[in-house]
């Protein structure tokens, strides 16, 4: 038996708000009912679960509306439930659940607009539900699904949309979901090869960078050797020069001191006649300054009588002047005030004759203001007489619009309350409260069950995410510690290994004479005296100071026997004896600083250590011949001798070196347990991890399981307790209404005889007050008028008023003013008069002075003249005495100034002597510190070699030697591990590289296999098609056509040309005729890949009968192989059906659904 529809199970999805079953036992089922009372909603509901995503496809605006939302009686649902049971005894669904005879497909709705898949209870994704029925014919948009609306979208669709429904009946889903898969796979091997190509580029990068390392560090030692070579001859060079500058400073020496002894003699004679020409000029500088006060005196004097006579002259101009203006002012003022009196009299005038107008203009203005008040007021009392008549009459007028309203109100409420009664008396039969009352027990006691198995499942889940969410976090902290300490080894390798070549370097161990000579002698493997060493870390400098080049001595047991030796090596056998001769000295031996004493041998025997080197050099007179002591900072003192240690913090030291190679050597083991250790944590964690999440997954199946049926009894629970709670609460409220229903019936009746007895009063007296407002009305003309005349004349004698008393208050402020004008006038004039004679006084008084000082000014002059000749005789002779004394000091100042200058040249010499001497020992320091003599290294030179061509050759390798740096000296072996790691990264290429041809050879392959299916499926769909097509019209053809020779993108089209007409476009054919072509396309594709079921929502309405009979008889052909579910109007069409299942809407907004068969029902008619 195919794969077949079983069962339908729905709660609180749309109309079907109680859990419905709809039992799909024949391969004929019918679904009728009534418009809107939820048919449709059935087939919404298959679609809903085959994973149909747009709400507006389900005809909702969102997914949410797919959940009950409430009606009159009932509240909202929070989730909406559907379910389909599938029969798959024939194992048309394969793979992993071939071997389930059933299979349930469940979605659930919740009001946020989530949905949750279930597939045989275990939950899934919308994708796992969809990929079962690839191929099958059934999905939210199949052509086995064909409801109201469809048809013409069939039919009326793109070629490309078309294609679809060809595509699924040839089962080409499939392949287009491997194709689209195999397209994923080759994008992500695509991403792959472009992210190893990185790697891949970025390690080629580092190997070119890592070779250019490697090369720049031999050119390094190379330009290392030549730079130590040319630097002692640069030394040497330094060294003869300061000895040659040495001698030739001497011989300037003795010259310039001569020269200084002959100035010095004529500096002192010139001193002697500089201090006699200084007593001569200030005996004429006394005189000078005695001519100078006198000439002063006199000048000032003439200077007061000339200021004191200009003065006066001046101001005798200055009275004149004052005199003359303000005579002038006076004759001005003089004729103003005559002017200003003549104007004063004419003002008055006019105001006394303007003054009785004034006050008769008033007088009218009054009577009129008074006489408009009274009109005003009559008019005022008119209007109120008629606004209060208006508003009584008002009242009974609202009133009786009142009681008509009400009498309608409560006829209409009368009739409602009679209506109200016999319904609820109906209702009030129809509750059934024993029942549910009986339900609801039985369910309380289930639910608290299924409650305390999921509270213990809960509480399970819980402690395993708890575990999961805790290792998960130790997952993450391990990798963490491990990347951490990946990253620290890889730091301490390197500088180990930079550290090593620097160390091999050091010691010579790169020397591949000496590597030979030591592997002929068995010496291969001998550890220098440093590798064996292990002092104190503050007293490294001092130990590497004294035993300078026997630092890198080979330790050997025995000291070797050899003909020929290698240059510059030394050799120490580890030796227990000592130095044991008494010593003065107290301090600390320096051997006592080191772990291990035997591997030095003899060589610190005598020598002590002191902090600091004034404690040093105070154990300088106990120490003997064979004594010596050495500071922390690597000052070492013997008893007559003293060496000094190079710059601290210029060169790592070969102690310090192999102390730090020594710890990380230590720390890279150390590290390198760590990483095993957190590698090792890490594989436990995560199996422990897994452990944990197989688990929980476990359980979380149980939990479904029982969340499912604890969900499923507080569904039924919770729908009886309301229908319960309902029905209760509403048998209340039947009672309750009844009781208010039949005492509103008896008020209102009442209320009715009592507003109608009111309305015939307030009638009457509606009309009596129209009698007198007609009364009042007729008055109103009268007064109106009277209030007109009144106000013009009024406003005509209160403007002539105004007029009047505007021109009076003009002349009475003019006239004020010309007052005012005229007292000040007055003030003016008498002041000018009392400045006149002020200044006639003045110009008596200033007159007389001036003859007198006139003379005065003669007499000072003439005697001004004598005393300036007198000046000036004692300031030449002053200036004379001046330039002598300026000549003579101009020659010492001359010689002092020669003197200092050979002085400081003398200084200068003897300086630049000793600082010669100085870097001239320095330099034989230097030397002797490289084991060289100046003088043979000077002899060894060429000729005409020179410190400045050595400095250059020096500096251009410095220069050669920094722009290689930074030198990587462990380039070498990160090389070599960087080209492994290129060659695991080309093998990945090739393999990725492989499997995408191989992946794009698979696509070829379904692209073919695409077309063959599809080519062949559309020539057998066409086939049918024009097969059905005549049948389902009685005549006529049909095909399907390509639009394009491509079969992988070719759209389809449909062509039909109904029997006895010639258009064969889709567009000109009616309903009823594009629903018949649909049906035919639909069938034509059944024949070839039948989907399991096919739903027809209303497909026949468009239909006439003799259509219906031929779409019924071909329906009932084809059930043998397809089980219908088809929903209907048409009689014809039921008749078809083997079950007929009825949808009703008894309670409003409520679907449920009573199923009959029709064979069953039959035989029980005929018994």
């Amino acid at each position: 038996m195919p794969l077949r529809l079983k069962e339908i199970k729905m709660a609180g999805f749309k109309s079907f708000v109680d859990p419905t079953r709809v039992m799909l036992s024949s391969n004929l089922s019918a679904v009728v009912g009534p418009n809107g009372c939820g048919k449709s909603n059935v087939i919404d509901a298959i679609r809903l679960v085959m994973g149909e995503s747009s709400a507006s496809k389900l005809r909702g605006g969102q997914i949410s509306d797919m959940i009950f939302n409430g009606s009159a009686n009932r509240k909202p649902v929070g989730q909406a439930s559907v379910e389909l049971i599938f029969d798959n005894s024939d194992s048309t669904i394969g793979g992993e659940y071939a071997n389930f005879s059933e299979i349930a497909v469940r979605r659930l709705v919740s009001r946020d607009g989530n949905s949750k898949y279930y597939l045989n209870n275990t939950p899934c994704r919308r994708k796992d539900i969809t990929d079962i029925f690839l191929g099958t014919g059934i999905g939210p948009r199949s052509y086995s699904i064909i409801e109201q609306g469809m048809v013409s979208r069939i039919i009326e669709a793109k070629p490309e949309d078309m294609r679809l429904f060809i595509e699924e009946a040839a089962k080409i889903s499939t392949c287009r979901e491997r194709r689209r898969e195999t397209e994923i796979r080759i994008r992500h091997t695509r991403e792959n090869l472009d992210r190893l190509n990185d790697l891949r580029d970025e390690i080629n990068r580092q190997l070119v960078k890592l070779e250019k390392q490697s090369d720049a560090a031999e050119k390094y030692q190379q330009y290392k050797e030549e730079k130590e070579r040319l630097e002692a001859e640069l030394v040497a060079l330094q060294w003869q020069a300061q000895e040659q500058l040495v001698t030739s400073l001497a011989a300037r020496l003795s010259e310039t001191q001569t020269e200084s002894d002959r100035i010095k003699a004529e500096w002192q004679s010139l001193s002697t006649e500089a201090e006699k020409c200084k007593q001569s000029l200030h005996e004429l500088t006394q005189s000078r300054d005695d001519a100078q006060r006198a000439f002063y005196q006199i000048t000032s004097e003439t200077s007061r009588i000339e200021q004191d006579l200009s003065h006066r002259k001046k101001r005798a101009d200055e009275l004149a002047t004052d005199t003359m203006q303000s005579k002038g002012s006076l004759d001005e003022l003089s004729q103003q005030l005559t002017q200003d009196l003549e104007n004063e009299k004419a003002i008055e005038s006019q105001l006394s004759e303007l003054s009785p107008r004034l006050h008769q203009a008033n007088e009218v203005s009054a009577q009129a203001v008074n006489a408009s008040q009274e009109a005003e007021m009559e008019m005022v009392k008119w209007q109120q007489s008629y606004d209060k008549l208006s508003q009584e009459a008002s009242v009974p007028t609202r009133r009786a619009d009142v009681l008509k309203t009400s009498l309608a109100h409560l006829e209409e409420k009368l009739r409602f309350n009679h209506e109200r009664q016999q319904q609820l008396r109906t209702e009030t039969q129809k509750l059934d409260i024993a029942a549910l009352e009986e339900q609801k027990s039985q369910f309380t006691s289930n639910q608290q069950e299924q409650s305390d198995i999921c509270e213990q499942i809960a509480s399970r889940v819980q402690k395993a995410s708890d575990e999961i969410k805790v290792a998960r976090a130790n997952i993450t902290t391990l990798e963490q510690e491990k990347d951490t300490l990946a990253s620290e080894y890889q730091v301490c390798s390197g500088r180990l290994s930079s550290l090593e070549a620097l160390q091999q370097a050091a010691l010579g161990k790169e020397d591949n004479g000496l590597v030979q000579w030591l592997e002929s002698h068995q010496l291969a493997n001998a550890a220098s005296l440093a590798e064996q060493l292990q002092v104190q870390s503050e007293w490294q400098r001092a130990v590497e100071t004294v035993l300078s080049d026997y630092v890198g001595a080979i330790s050997v047991s025995q000291l070797p026997q050899a003909s020929t030796w290698p240059k510059g090596v030394s050799f120490i056998q580890p030796s227990t004896s000592r130095y044991s001769s008494q010593s003065a000295v107290t301090a600390c031996r320096l051997l006592d600083k080191l772990i291990d004493i035997q591997s030095v041998g003899t060589l610190l025997d005598g020598i002590f250590c002191v902090d600091t080197l004034n404690e040093a050099l105070a154990m300088r007179e106990h120490l003997s011949g064979v004594e010596s002591v050495v500071t922390r900072d690597g000052y070492w003192v013997g008893h007559d001798w003293f060496k000094v240690p190079p710059e601290a913090g210029s060169e790592e030291g070969i102690l310090a070196r192999q102390a730090e190679i020594d710890r990380l050597t230590e720390q890279k083991k150390t590290l390198e347990k760590k990483r095993e250790s957190v590698s090792l944590s890490v594989a436990q964690a995560r199996e422990s991890a897994q452990a944990l999440e197989t688990e929980l997954s476990s359980i979380s199946g149980q939990r479904h399981e029982a969340d499912k049926r604890y969900g499923e009894i507080k569904s039924q629970l919770a729908s009886i307790s309301s229908k319960l709670d309902q029905q209760k609460k509403r048998h209340e409220q039947i009672q309750d209404e009844a009781t208010v229903i039949q005492t509103n019936i008896k008020e209102s009746e009442g209320k009715m005889e009592q507003m109608r007895a009111e309305l015939e009063q307030v009638v009457d007296q509606m009309s009596q007050f129209s009698e007198e407002k007609a009364h009042l009305e007729s008055q109103k003309d009268d007064k109106t008028t009277a209030v007109q005349e009144t106000r013009r004349a009024m406003k005509a004698a209160v403007d002539e008023a105004h007029e009047i008393e505007l021109k009076w208050q003009s002349l009475t402020n003019e006239c004020q003013s010309l007052r005012q004008a005229i007292s000040r006038g007055q003030q003016q004039q008498s002041m000018l008069s009392d400045r006149l004679s002020q200044l006639q006084l003045a110009v008596d008084e200033n007159a007389s002075p001036i003859d007198s000082l006139e003379q005065s000014l003669q007499s000072g002059l003439a005697t001004k003249l004598t005393a300036e000749d007198s000046l000036n005789q004692a300031r030449d002779a002053l200036e004379q005495a001046e330039q002598a004394l300026d000549e003579n000091e101009k020659q010492a100042s001359k010689l002092g100034k020669q003197l200092s200058e050979l002085g400081e040249t003398i200084q200068n010499i003897r300086m630049e002597q000793q600082a010669a001497s100085v870097r001239r020992e320095t330099f034989e320091s230097e030397l002797a510190k490289m084991g060289q003599s100046p003088e043979a290294v000077v002899n060894a030179l060429d000729e005409n070699a020179n410190a400045e061509n050595w400095q250059s050759r020096i500096e251009k390798l410095s220069n050669r030697m920094t722009r290689l740096e930074p030198i990587n000296l462990a380039a070498i072996d990160e090389y070599a591990q960087q080209s492994e790691r290129k060659g695991y990264l080309d093998a990945q290429h090739d393999d990725l590289q492989e499997a995408l041809e191989t992946l794009e050879e698979a696509i070829a392959k379904i692209d073919k296999e695409t077309r063959e299916r599809f080519k062949e499926t559309f020539d057998q769909v066409n086939a049918n098609f024009q097969k059905l097509f005549p049948r389902l019209f009685g005549g006529g053809s049909a095909s399907l056509r390509l639009t394009d020779d491509d079969m992988l993108d070719s759209g389809v089209s449909v062509m039909a040309q109904p029997p006895g007409k010639r258009n064969s476009m889709i567009q000109q054919l009616s309903g009823g005729e594009k629903a018949l072509v649909a049906v035919s396309l639909v069938f034509s594709i059944f024949q070839l890949n039948p989907a399991p079921f096919c739903l027809l929502d209303e497909v026949d309405a468009p239909l006439d009968d003799a259509n219906v009979g031929r779409f019924t008889e071909m329906v009932r052909e084809m059930s043998d192989k397809t089980q219908f579910i088809f929903i209907t109007h048409n009689k014809v069409t039921m008749a078809l059906a083997d079950v007929l299942m009825g949808v009703t809407m008894r309670e409003p907004g409520v679907s449920r659904l009573v199923s009959v068969n029709v064979e069953e029902a039959a035989e029980l008619a005929e018994a």
